[in-house]
């Protein structure tokens, strides 16, 4: 890990910048999210459509066709009704911050049987993540419009906080041990 510090600790100051603009402008950075979702998925659905139509001999060729269609469609909807997808986008992020705290934690656990000091940053987020949901969970549909934005940008410092934290505890020297199991 020490020789690769340096590139945790960029990556942990590009996820807290990232972040505080998600929470100074979170109602643009939910329809910033929403709409990259949107326009993700038509780009990827066109690809689909020239792939169908150009291999249209291959076996599968009428799913290839319906899948495509299908991610247009989902694309085209996120883009002409923002709104509604904000509110899809926000019930996958639940489960995305349900699993990003789960594994999150889990990487603490594994630090921690290495006897690494500060372990406890990444626990830190897990939990955060986990509280997250909570506060996504409590405070829907109102505040939909504006949710995503400023939990993805929590998110963000404390993921960036807790590689910055792990990182230059490696960088000071601390030397990373299996403990033993006991």
């Amino acid at each position: 890990m020490n020789s690769h510090s340096k590139w945790y600790v960029i990556e942990g100051i590009v996820l807290v910048l990232l972040g505080a603009f998600s929470i100074l402008l979170p109602t643009v950075a939910t329809l910033a999210i929403e709409l990259l979702v949107g326009w993700v998925f038509v780009i990827s659905a066109v690809s689909g459509l020239i792939t169908s139509f150009r291999t249209r001999n291959s076996p599968g060729f009428i799913w290839s066709l319906v899948s495509a269609l299908i991610g247009l469609v989902a694309g085209a909807a996120l883009l002409i009704w923002p709104l509604v997808g904000v509110l899809s986008l926000t019930s996958i992020l639940t489960a995305f911050l349900i699993l990003r705290g789960m594994t999150s934690i889990l990487f603490a656990l594994a630090h921690k049987r290495y006897a690494t000091p500060r372990w406890g940053y990444m626990l830190l987020n897990g939990v955060v993540s986990i509280l997250l949901v909570a506060v996504i969970l409590w405070s829907l549909p109102i505040s939909a419009t504006w949710v995503i934005g400023l939990i993805v940008g929590l998110n963000m410092i404390f993921s960036g906080l807790a590689l910055i934290g792990i990182a230059l505890q490696e960088r000071i020297g601390v030397t990373s041990k299996p403990a033993p199991l006991t």
